[in-house]
């Protein structure tokens, strides 16, 4: 699988839009996995979700349990709509 899509309520997102990329690359939350930045027609969206972080580390955890042989990771973005992150 390459691709897994959720809908989750705003209050379970935490996103921000920016003018430039390389404003929205300079957002941090520490010790977390903050989503990839997507490019939306108004600007450059940043931001976190729990959600997708739970669901990127799945696919750390689920590598590790099948001992695959390469390693395997996961993101995740966040979009006010599906052409946000597409």
């Amino acid at each position: 699988m390459d691709e897994y899509q959720l809908q989750v309520c705003e209050s379970l997102v935490d996103a921000h839009l920016f003018e430039t990329a390389e404003e929205a690359k300079e957002l941090s939350y520490a010790g977390k996995r903050a989503a990839d930045i997507s490019h939306t027609d108004d600007g450059y969206l940043a931001g976190y979700s729990h959600v997708g972080e739970l669901m990127s580390e799945a696919i750390v955890r689920a590598a590790e349990h099948y001992k695959m042989r390469i390693p395997f990771d996961g993101d995740y973005q966040i979009g006010f709509s599906w052409k946000d992150c597409h």
